[in-house]
């Protein structure tokens, strides 16, 4: 009877909700395996957060068995991404680390990294001041959508530890982190034939900021567009600068309701006609993109196990404008040309992108082309996304068929149960895994 060849890598995926958390190992031959940690968190809010990441963290401790991790991989600044490394603080404290990846992003010695970060957190400023105003409103549904987006980007330091933090935990492990470019040289895992490519963020703005996809009029959004955020917390706030009449040209609402000439004519007259608080309801269109501009900004990795041959593809949580950068990126090496195209063509395992969203995976030049597909690995809780009212498209119905017809393994889902059937796949207590 022949024997089941050797896996050249596993690759688990830990299913504590609408969060990442991947432990990948790199076989190399009768050596110690090449082991990658890549982001660990779950979203803000989840029922009983800080035990499950204490419970995910405390088996990739059990699973190094005193081996550090050769790389940990932090993709982008998000609670579901990084809430581990704080939440879950003793237990990665038990980790050797010998490398720290993150993307150029998060470099502050780079200005454009530093000028993103500045209108993020200017963004998100005003949105968490917007909350209170929409509730006062009568706006609640709103208020909830975009609290519900800000959990991305974790606690506040009024309520706790911030994504931040988290960031800055995994970045301490080492003296010195290496900040990843799209495009720079791919690194080769000592031992092994295998080598890692980065893919994104790409370094554009234009990029950058092409967030859905579209096939005629693309839909692009630009740094602008957040910045002008700023402005409006001061229009939350008692900053009478930012008020188009001066105060002594203005009546307060409640004293206005009080008078005979605006209960009759204003107050009491068709309220569907009135827009006192219109617009206050773009605060969740707002809260989305930033969002995925966050998203936008994902380390995106692509692993191949051998020069020509297979790849493990990671995307994080990479919108449209990250991945159409890859399109354009080239390597000489091996007396031939590798294409970041290519490396999405022969990807057969594919972490799928921001809980299988509907723009964070491309279609023709994306799934469609993975024909080598066996496995798509989705971190989701659908139930978790219902509650906060982000609808019934996370997953993406079109996108998991789509998926589906391409993998030829299956599709794992993390808040699904059954993947085991397939013999490459591993139930464990709290991960799917996967080898191949």
């Amino acid at each position: 009877m022949a024997t089941a060849p050797t896996p050249r890598a596993t690759v688990r995926m830990y299913r504590q909700g609408l969060g990442d958390c991947l432990y990948v190992e790199l076989l190399r031959g009768k050596n110690e395996p090449f082991r990658i940690m890549i982001d660990c968190g779950l979203v803000l809010g989840a029922a009983k957060q800080q035990d499950k990441m204490k419970a995910v963290m405390a088996d990739i401790v059990k699973t190094l068995k005193g081996k550090p991790l050769d790389l940990l991989v932090v993709t982008h600044p998000h609670w579901d991404h990084v809430s581990g490394f704080v939440q879950a603080e003793e237990e990665f404290s038990k980790i050797a680390v010998k490398a720290v990846w993150l993307a150029w992003t998060e470099d502050d010695r780079d200005p454009l990294a530093r000028k993103l970060r500045t209108v993020h957190a200017a963004a998100e400023t005003a949105l968490r001041a917007s909350i209170d105003p929409l509730r006062k409103a009568g706006l609640d549904v709103v208020a909830q959508q975009t609290a519900s987006l800000l959990d991305f980007l974790g606690a506040t330091k009024q309520s706790g530890r911030t994504t931040r933090d988290a960031v800055k935990a995994a970045a301490a492990k080492v003296s010195v982190p290496h900040y990843c470019l799209p495009g720079e040289d791919p690194f080769p895992i000592p031992g092994s034939q295998a080598r890692i490519f980065v893919l994104g963020p790409p370094r554009d703005e234009k990029s950058l900021s092409k967030m859905n996809p579209s096939t005629r009029d693309p839909e692009t959004y630009s740094l602008s567009a957040l910045g002008g955020l700023a402005g409006l917390a001061d229009a939350f706030g008692d900053v009478q600068a930012s008020k188009p009449f001066d105060a002594n040209f203005t009546i307060p609402l409640d004293d206005a309701k009080a008078l005979t000439f605006f209960s009759e004519n204003y107050a009491a007259r068709d309220p569907w006609r009135r827009i006192d608080n219109d617009w206050l309801q773009a605060t969740s269109g707002f809260a989305l993109l930033l969002d995925r501009a966050v998203n936008n900004s994902s380390l995106a990795l692509a692993i191949e196990l051998e020069p020509g041959g297979d790849v493990l593809l990671f995307a994080a949580d990479a919108q449209v404008g990250n991945w159409l950068s890859w399109l354009t990126l080239s390597w000489a090496l091996d007396g031939g040309t590798v294409t970041g195209s290519d490396l999405i063509a022969r990807s057969i395992v594919y972490k799928v992108g921001h809980h299988a969203s509907l723009n964070a995976s491309l279609r023709e030049q994306g799934v469609e082309t993975m024909n080598r597909l066996q496995f798509a690995l989705v971190p989701v809780d659908a139930q978790e996304a219902i509650a906060r009212k982000w609808g019934n498209n996370i997953p993406f119905p079109a996108l998991l068929a789509a998926l589906g017809n391409k993998a030829k393994g299956g599709v794992l889902r993390s808040d699904e149960d059954g993947g085991e059937k397939h013999p490459a796949v591993t139930a464990l207590r709290l991960a799917y895994e996967v080898s191949v």
